[in-house]
């Protein structure tokens, strides 16, 4: 077996990465000097995933310079004490919600509920029954996974042909709103639409050329993702994983939020005027607001863990079909069995520290923009502008994204490192800037047509998926809002579509607003779920990409067709970064 050691070894005489070895020149020990030496002396780095671990630590220190070992530990330690005190808080909470302190739970197996508009007696009624809501639920979210799975097949078998589809379909979609607009007489919104259109269709002649880089390193990512598909299953248990961590906060907040948030100890008084006047009555507030901060940057951090989590893990896989094709090539493979393994030990605190830099971000644009509401709120109760303050807040808000935005630039390729090498979260982030630096690849990293399809995918996927929930609406009637539709008719049902997608109020056999709640309740499955797959192949896409300007010849031994469809695109892209002719 070629271990990836020995393929480093074996990189050791170093190439010009973008040219096959028959057209290297005298000028390659020169390259190879001073790129080694712009990065520095450990920059090809071993990876050894998957062998005992006396001997992967072993490997590490011999060829990167550092051993396997907890990275961050500190961060570690201090993630996993937040997480076990919110989950201590959670058991409060459900512990008191059982017993009612909450809420009444005997209404929950049946919601009963009555809206009037009017005086008259046939006024809807509508009773949800729990089991079926939750069916229903449950068959859309099926549905979306179902839809998630096409897409990445489809993406699997046409790289280049979606990739092209994704640069058309934002014109394509303004110019058929613009011919909609004309149509119903808004001449100015068509105008609009046509504008941005025209925008849309001129980004995609000015980046055609770039297709061919995007669609190599897409199909080289897919191929990975194919060979080890059980990233795909540890996918969607991130997601499993986040919804019980999102209702555990909901307890834990609640428990929070009832025994520290203000209240007054004389609701009970007869007299408003009594309750202002008497020394005992006091509103007592035991630090609520505090307290909500510290849950957010709780939850902030829990998520950002788990989605770095999974980042890391694909990064690993990657690596390792790099380097060790024959232990990931399976869809439990070893090679994703020891990137686990990495993710929730060495590698762990050094993804407790990237999430708890990115949460603290994601706190401060919180903060700053209820401190922005406040402010709006306190000076129009006075009559006064708050324009002056609007305007810094507005600037301080900005930066704060903007700097948000940054981290997770920084995150994004630092933890591919992190997922490959093994670094802590500071070296990793160092190593990727420097690397890049040196081979003059940055503007590699603006290049937006691979996230931009998968982004297209995702409303592609969330639209069929509330197109799924309005069938279902249609179907199986009563089963979302409770409302049976009085008539089963195929003339009915499109009549009533008609009267749905016209806005007209008088529907037959379909609630309007039951049927927008449909869709919408699709969509957000759809959008949930198919982003967390493809953000296995957009991972999967940034570890190629930092692989591949480290060691190519790896992927020439291991996989030579894609390293020829790579060397070929992105030389015909990037000449200048390239070398190429």
């Amino acid at each position: 077996m070629t271990t990836p050691a020995e393929a480093i070894r074996a990189d050791n005489e170093f190439r010009e990465p973008l040219l096959p070895p028959t057209q290297a020149n005298s000028n390659d020990a020169d390259v190879q000097t001073s790129f080694i030496e712009a990065v520095d002396p450990v920059v090809i780095e071993s990876y050894e995933p998957h062998v005992p671990q006396d001997e992967q630590s072993q490997t590490r220190s011999e060829a990167s310079g550092t051993e396997a070992k907890c990275q961050d530990p500190f961060f570690a330690v201090l993630f996993l004490a937040q997480l076990a005190t919110v989950l201590v808080l959670a058991c409060l909470g459900l512990q008191e919600l059982i017993a009612g302190n909450y809420f009444d739970l005997s209404q929950i197996a049946t919601f009963d509920i009555s809206i009037s508009t009017d005086d008259t007696s046939d006024d809807p009624h509508y009773e949800i029954d729990t089991t079926r809501f939750i069916l229903f639920h449950t068959i859309v979210a099926a549905g979306g996974i179902g839809w998630s799975f096409a897409a990445l097949f489809v993406y699997s078998a046409f790289t280049q042909f979606m990739v092209q589809i994704s640069l058309l379909v934002s014109p394509t979609i303004f110019f058929a709103l613009a011919i909609w607009s004309l149509a119903t007489s808004s001449v100015t919104l068509a105008a609009i639409l046509v504008l941005f259109g025209l925008f849309g269709a001129f980004y995609a002649y000015s980046v055609w050329h770039r297709i061919p880089f995007a669609a190599a390193n897409l199909s080289t990512a897919m191929a990975a993702v194919r060979n080890n598909f059980g990233l795909v299953f540890l996918s969607f248990s991130t997601v499993v994983k986040t919804w019980i961590w999102t209702f555990a906060f909901g307890l834990a907040a609640l428990f929070v939020y009832f025994h520290t948030a203000c209240y007054n100890d004389c609701v009970d008084s007869d007299s408003t005027n009594d309750q202002h006047n008497d020394p005992e009555c006091e509103t007592e507030c035991d630090h609520f607001e505090i307290w909500l901060l510290v849950m957010l940057l709780s939850y902030f951090w829990t998520y950002g863990v788990l989605k770095y989590m999974l980042h890391t893990n694909v990064a690993g896989v990657v690596g390792s079909w790099w380097f060790v094709p024959a232990e990931a090539s399976a869809c439990c493979s070893q090679a994703l069995c020891d990137s686990m393994y990495r993710t929730t030990t060495y590698s762990f605190g050094s993804i407790c520290f990237g999430a708890l830099v990115l949460s603290m971000t994601q706190l401060l644009q919180v903060v700053v923009r209820r401190a922005r509401q406040e402010h709006d709120q306190r000076h129009h109760g006075r009559g006064g502008s708050p324009a002056g303050g609007s305007i810094l807040f507005c600037l301080l808000e900005c930066i704060i994204r903007q700097l948000q935005r940054l981290v997770q630039y920084v995150n994004k390729w630092a933890f591919v490192y992190v997922g490959i090498y093994g670094y802590d979260y500071l070296t990793a982030g160092s190593k990727v800037y420097r690397l890049f630096q040196a081979r003059g690849w940055s503007v590699i990293l603006n290049d937006v047509l691979v996230s931009r399809g998968l982004q297209i995918a995702t409303l592609l996927i969330s639209v069929s998926t509330g197109l799924t929930s309005c069938i279902m609406y249609i179907v199986l009637p009563g089963w979302l809002d409770g409302y049976a539709a009085p008539s089963s008719s195929a003339a009915d049902t499109y009549q009533a579509l008609k009267d749905v997608l016209a806005n007209d109020g008088n529907t037959t056999g379909i609630h309007r607003t039951g049927f927008w709640l449909a869709f919408a309740t699709g969509f957000g499955y759809g959008a949930l779920l198919s982003s967390v797959l493809l953000k296995v192949v957009s991972s999967a896409v940034e570890s190629v990409i930092v692989c591949f300007a480290q060691h190519s010849d790896a992927l020439q031994t291991n996989h030579p067709k894609y390293c020829e469809e790579m060397r070929r695109s992105w030389r015909l892209v990037y000449p200048e970064e390239f070398g190429g002719n």
